[in-house]
């Protein structure tokens, strides 16, 4: 800012200002549209007829989310395209330049609040539930009992920190895996998205399989809802393997057939850790096998 230079009339304006707002371009809010002008040449680079209320950028200026009293939508700003738009020195039209945005998403929400962390806007609606919006799809992170002001998202702790009219601090889990895993796909970097697959809690894979659905990659959704059912299946059998493993194991301690012995594992759980019965019926021996009650496993 201590670069800046005062310029009188550098943006030309000939209707009711409602309001502005700052960003990659400045934002201009008229009745019924919204007119986003160059910064340095005051030239008109779009307008986007919507009833704007609020004005959102991304921190790389890219993507910009602009909200309305039940709607909001997310554009891609096209910086290079613009700029060679400017180089060749073809007037515009009273509109600005027709490819500088790319309308990607309208979303039917009422947005009250909200921040962008990379190409992930995470927003209060007007139901006070925590969202995040990105590739086209809208996701709850939780909903709240009040209206939360959301201040950042802290990628080295997978949190989003918000706050109430009262200072109160809140913070709420959202996976950076998930959200790194989401933006690479959306950037078309398939490789770094698959390396970042195995880093994604098995809980979120569901999540995952619908971002993919929802971005008409089924062979990929598909395969990543495989492997969330395969790891609730192992969680599953674990648990229940667990539960059936007896507390002692029948081994046979010379003596032949009917000699079997019950050899406590842990001797602290059973009150006679040292009494033993004889069997009372023949039974083909069963071979020892290393105790294992109380024991992990894993694929």
């Amino acid at each position: 800012f201590k670069n800046f230079k005062e310029q009188s009339g550098l943006v030309p304006v000939n209707y009711v200002v409602e309001d502005i707002a700052g960003g990659a371009l400045l934002a201009v809010i008229g009745v019924g549209f919204v007119c986003f002008y160059d910064w340095t040449t005051g030239a008109l680079v779009g307008r986007i007829n919507v009833e704007a209320k609020q004005i959102f950028w991304s921190q790389t200026n890219e993507l910009v989310a602009i909200t309305t009293a039940d709607w909001f939508y997310v554009l891609r700003f096209h910086r290079a395209a613009y700029d060679e738009f400017v180089a060749s020195g073809m007037p515009s039209d009273g509109d600005g330049f027709e490819d500088a945005f790319e309308v990607l998403a309208e979303i039917s929400e009422t947005v009250r609040n909200g921040r962008w962390t990379g190409e992930c806007f995470v927003y209060t609606n007007g139901a006070n539930r925590l969202q995040y919006f990105i590739g086209e799809q809208t996701y709850t992170i939780r909903p709240c009992d009040a209206e939360l002001y959301v201040l950042g998202y802290l990628p080295q702790l997978s949190r989003v920190l918000a706050a109430d009219k009262d200072m109160n601090l809140y913070s709420f889990a959202l996976s950076l895996a998930v959200v790194e895993y989401q933006t690479a796909t959306l950037q078309g970097d398939m490789a770094h998205a698959e390396s970042l697959l195995p880093q994604v809690p098995s809980a979120q894979r569901g999540k995952i399989a619908k971002f993919l659905e929802a971005q008409s990659m089924p062979v990929l959704a598909f395969s990543s809802a495989c492997v969330c059912v395969c790891a609730c299946v192992h969680v599953c059998t674990h648990t229940l393997w667990c539960s059936a493993v007896p507390l002692f194991w029948l081994s046979t301690q010379g003596g032949g057939v009917g000699a079997g012995v019950l050899h406590p594992v842990h001797s602290r759980t059973h009150p006679h850790p040292h009494r033993v019965h004889k069997s009372t019926h023949t039974q083909a021996p069963v071979s020892p096998a290393e105790p294992t009650y109380g024991k992990s496993w894993s694929s």
